[in-house]
This record gives structure tokens, sequence and C-alpha cells, in this order.
């Protein structure tokens, strides 16, 4: 959050240092520092979530407990993909198999990329819209527990987002008092 409020500053200085990106590095290092921003703060979460992905990815691909246990509705087996109907061809990246959990994790992620206030670049919302779908892709062959996994995270950071974290308007009323 502290990172996009200090976007228009950032903007400022890509105006002010087009020419020089060294002292442009250095211009922007140092507003980070001034207004205690560390730049690397966004990917500890998801660092810390690497390795559980890891894990839940081999926990549901390897356990033989959960092969063939029926789990909710449509999902018959945590450990395989949730294909609801097979395609006559296959389609690079995607299979064979039409599964729903992957796509429904992308409706979270986009939701939850809609919620964010920023004020990227055409190119940065490019790419974010770009590993949506990429995600939808890569997770339509992993097991349906990791998708589960991953579509109940984006809905509780969706709902932390919504409820929990407060927006610019609550944070400059609280630094007025």
């Amino acid at each position: 959050k502290e990172m996009q409020a200090l976007q228009p500053e950032i903007v400022k200085l890509k105006e002010k240092h087009k020419n020089n990106p060294q002292k442009l590095n250095q211009a922007t290092m140092n507003l980070y520092k001034e207004h205690g921003v560390n730049p690397l703060g966004g990917c500890l979460p998801l660092l810390i979530q690497m390795p559980l992905l890891i894990s839940l990815f081999q926990v549901f691909r390897s356990t033989i407990e959960l092969r063939g246990a029926h789990f909710v509705g449509w999902i018959t087996d945590l450990s395989a993909p949730d294909v609801i109907f097979n395609l006559p061809f296959s389609i690079p990246l995607y299979g064979e198999g039409f599964a729903v959990l992957p796509i429904i994790m992308g409706v979270t992620m986009f939701v939850q990329q809609k919620m964010m206030p920023t004020q990227a670049s055409g190119q940065q919302k490019f790419m974010s819209y770009f590993m949506t779908g990429f995600f939808v892709l890569l997770f339509n062959g992993f097991p349906s527990g990791l998708n589960l996994y991953y579509t109940l995270f984006n809905v509780l950071t969706i709902l932390q987002q919504k409820y929990l974290t407060p927006t610019a308007d609550e944070k400059t009323l609280i630094k007025k008092t």
C-alpha cells in the first residue's frame, strides 16, 4: 500500500531522471528510505507461500490415501485434476480435460487484482492479466487439492482486503488523530 501511495512521486522522478538511470535508482531508493518503505516488502508473502505450495503439490500428487477419496461436489479425487469432461483434442499447456477449479482460481485472482488500488502502468496491468490466464492454463493439470488451496487463499485475501485493510482515506484519518 505504501508503494502505491508513492507512485505519483516515482513518476515525477522518472520524468526528472529519464536520461540517467543511475540517478533515478538513487533518487527512488532515497524516496523509499525517506518514507520507510521496503521495496521488497511485497515479495515476502509470496516467498513465504512458495515452499508451502511446492509441499502441497507433492503431497496432493503422491499421497495414496487421497487417491479416489471423494471430497465435495464434483471433486472426486484431491490428488488429481477435477476434470469435468475430456476435450476431443489437446490444447498445449492446458491438456485435454476441462477442469473447473483452475477457472474459479483465475476468477478469484482477477477479482483480487481488481481490488488492488494500484496505479500500475499498462504493461504491468497486461502482465498481471497475462499471469492470471497463464495460471489457469498451468493449474489445469495440477491436483485439485492444490487448486482448492490456491482458490481459498485468494478468497481469504479478497476478504482481508475488503474488511481488514484500511483504505487510503482511513489511513489519513488515523494519521490526523
